[in-house]
């Protein structure tokens, strides 16, 4: 069964209403980059890969005030685990935005997985959207494309990619924008990507008879509306089996499941 360790690769500053559609606007709030090491004993899989450094991030994204201590660098993140970038077997980008497919240079021994749709879309996204890709229209080269060689498009259809971790389609943050299921011993866990931004998306507002209160960056709510349920019903309707792609709140664990406490039960 797989195991999974949250990796946190730098901190960001986000208006509220940016994490949840319409709520608090102008108050801000400090979230994290996050990236997500998977591990069955055998196989080593990440889950997006971080920020480019921390210079190019503020010359480009000055909005996010992002922040990268050298601990928070990808290759430090995975250190923690004992692991190197170089001992990656598979990268799972759950979508391209800046901030999700950093630094792929550093997986040289990888095969990166990604949405055939997502690619379409960061190659030639609507203007609003050049800075969140880093297009070749700004004169960029977006990190994706130094994969390139060695990416694999998805169909945005459900499939399992290794035994135990099954791609599920979640657009609407993006228009490719995937989850994956991740079988554990206790249970399905679903790495959310930017499908959802924090717990609090899944919390809803029930006097309004809103089960889901969706992120406040969409390319298509309706579409976003109902990744959100996809998600809740892939992780078995249990909120603590989802992990969202900016919540503080998942370093609680050092991994999930979580391990039991010392003299504790399972």
């Amino acid at each position: 069964m797989w195991r999974i360790y949250p990796l946190d690769v730098g901190d960001c500053e986000m208006d509220r209403s940016e994490t949840l559609l319409r709520r608090g606007m102008g108050q801000k709030v400090q979230t994290k980059f996050i990236a997500w090491y998977l591990t069955d004993g055998v196989r080593k899989v990440l889950v997006d890969s971080g920020l480019p450094d921390e210079a190019f991030a503020r010359q480009w994204h000055p909005y996010n005030d992002p922040r990268v201590a050298p601990s928070q660098r990808i290759e430090n993140a995975l250190a923690a685990r004992c692991v190197r970038p170089e001992d990656i077997d598979l990268v799972v980008w759950t979508h391209l935005h800046w901030d999700h497919a950093g630094k792929p240079e550093l997986f040289s021994k990888a095969e990166f997985l990604v949405s055939r749709e997502e690619v379409r879309y960061a190659i030639a996204p609507c203007p609003i959207h050049y800075v969140a890709y880093e297009a070749v229209q700004l004169g960029l080269e977006p990190t994706f494309l130094k994969a390139a060689p060695r990416t694999r498009l998805l169909d945005m259809a459900e499939q399992e990619i290794l035994p135990g971790l099954r791609i599920i389609p979640t657009p609407g943050h993006s228009v490719g924008s995937m989850s994956l299921v991740v079988s554990t011993a206790v249970g399905p866990y679903v790495i959310t990507g930017d499908a959802a931004s924090c717990y609090e998306n899944f919390a809803g507002d029930p006097a309004r008879k809103l089960p889901y209160i969706p992120t406040g960056i969409f390319i298509d709510l309706p579409d976003m509306w109902n990744s959100l349920a996809r998600i809740d019903a892939a992780a078995g309707f249990d909120k603590q089996r989802i992990l969202p792609g900016h919540e503080r709140q998942v370093f609680k664990h050092a991994c999930y499941p979580p391990e039991p406490p010392a003299g504790g039960s399972a």
